[in-house]
């Protein structure tokens, strides 16, 4: 560590004395912080928390050796704060977050704590933050982590790819003029826009969907005149005319929040191409086509036709045999397209909305036949979104064996079948009911001609003179 001397224009190093418990701890300093009694607090790499008095020029060492009875959690420190109380925070490597208790010389430890939600979410805090409302945020490898009323007591919550971050790792932490809070990363610069941020954690049942269209991150990258997408841990700034600082591999940039602006033009969205089975669908026009008439899909071998652009229609008729078809989009703002983004739904099939990104195509799968309207919307390449949509009715129209008129037939045949059998039953039972009539009625007969009259005759005088005779 050196201090430069304004009035002599000298250069003084604070060496680093083995033997001397007063003397720096180490070499490789990352932090620095004046507190408000001009007191000069050092992270380090390898040596912990180091505090200068500039009266006697004596160093005083934080670590987390048994015999410091500090509590401090790292030998190594990534960044340093103070909030509006004047109290000191300093984030560690794989320590978490410090606060340092002044009347006792003893530090109050925030790590993360499996299954705790409020706790901090990963434990190397790179960069530490107070915006003017109090607020803390953290910057770690796992996200922007942020309370309100920071204190012993403080809840944490955090925001991450999730919710619309490049990258989980937040390497430096600052406010703008109007509240807004910007993001140095290993993968460009993130601007929070701190309405939509207060939306969203006013809101507990605030939902991905819920911001897609009014993001909470806006993303730049060397389109947009960055040194390059990596900056480094520690170097940013903001000066006291509002001017921000950041340093990466390739240089600094440095602006204010009113010199960056995001485009208004509200870009049209148009479907450009339609594919069925990947491959593109031909347009054959007739003279005589009407643009405003469902566009039906045809097919000639391999090959699938349109009778006008899939630009220009309104509905779109396809049958189930086209089961994997595919829809290609644009957005209309050419100040950088490769960053216009897009957003689509399937109604009648899609729940939610699906954001893509910058990717600008559809894909569907074995829909059930039926009607359904794709919807899409896009974005110019600020990422601020058209509110108008771009729908497409979609018909699939079904098997014979799906429709109505092939099930009512169905029905009223099995019906018939049905009753068929039931009347061939009843018809074969009074067959048989009359066969067994006429059966008994033959057999009373051949017993009759088998019986000789005069012997009955004689048989029945026997028996009544036998009878009167008794």
């Amino acid at each position: 560590m050196h201090r430069y001397d304004r009035v002599s224009g000298t250069i003084f190093a604070y060496p680093l004395n083995a033997g001397d418990p007063y003397s720096l701890s180490n070499r490789r300093v990352l932090a620095l912080l004046v507190d408000r009694e001009g007191k000069v607090w050092i992270g380090t790499r390898g040596g912990g928390l180091c505090r200068l008095d500039p009266s006697t020029k004596r160093f005083q060492a934080f670590t987390n050796a048994k015999e410091d009875m500090s509590g401090f959690p790292s030998l190594t420190v990534l960044s340093l704060a103070m909030d509006t109380d004047g109290r000191l925070w300093a984030g560690t490597h794989e320590g978490g977050l410090a606060l340092y208790n002044q009347p006792s010389g003893t530090f109050s430890v925030f790590k993360h704590v499996n299954g705790d939600p409020n706790s901090l979410s990963e434990n190397n805090v790179w960069s530490i933050a107070f915006d003017s409302k109090g607020r803390l945020w953290a910057g770690t490898q796992g996200g922007l982590n942020f309370a309100d009323g920071p204190g012993e007591q403080m809840k944490f919550n955090y925001l991450t790819v999730d919710e619309g971050l490049r990258s989980n790792i937040i390497l430096g932490i600052q406010e703008d003029s109007q509240g807004n809070i910007w993001l140095s990363s290993f993968s460009g610069i993130a601007r929070l826009d701190i309405n939509a941020f207060e939306t969203f954690h006013n809101s507990p049942e605030t939902n991905e969907s819920s911001f897609l269209f009014n993001p909470l991150f806006t993303l730049f990258d060397p389109d947009h005149g960055l040194q390059g997408l990596e900056f480094n841990q520690g170097a940013s700034h903001k000066g006291h005319d509002g001017t921000l600082y950041f340093g990466g591999s390739n240089g600094l940039n440095y602006f204010t929040d009113k010199e960056v602006k995001a485009s208004d033009y509200l870009p049209a969205i148009v479907i450009t191409d339609f594919k069925v089975f990947s491959k593109d669908v031909l347009v054959v026009t007739d003279k005589g086509t009407d643009v405003n008439r469902p566009g039906k899909i045809e097919q000639e071998g391999k090959n699938y036709y349109l009778k006008e652009k899939i630009s220009f229609l309104g509905e779109l008729i396809l049958t189930y045999r086209e089961s994997v078809f595919s829809f290609e989009f644009s957005s209309l703002d050419y100040t950088n397209p490769n960053k216009n983004k897009y957003a689509y739904k399937m109604i009648g099939f899609d729940e939610n909305w699906n954001y893509m990104g910058t990717q600008n195509t559809a894909t569907y799968t074995n829909l059930d036949p039926g009607e359904y309207t794709l919807v899409v919307r896009g974005s110019n390449s600020d990422g601020i979104w058209n509110p108008a949509e771009k729908k497409m009715k979609i018909t699939i129209i079904p098997p014979f064996w799906m429709t109505g008129w092939f099930k009512t037939i169905s029905v009223f045949l099995i019906i018939l079948v049905i009753y068929l059998l039931i009347r061939s039953y009843f018809l074969n039972q009074q067959r048989k009911t009359k066969r067994e009539k006429e059966l008994i009625e033959l057999q009373l007969k051949t017993i009759k001609s088998q019986i000789d009259p005069h012997f009955a005759f004689n048989a029945i005088n026997t028996i009544a003179s036998f009878m009167y005779s008794m």
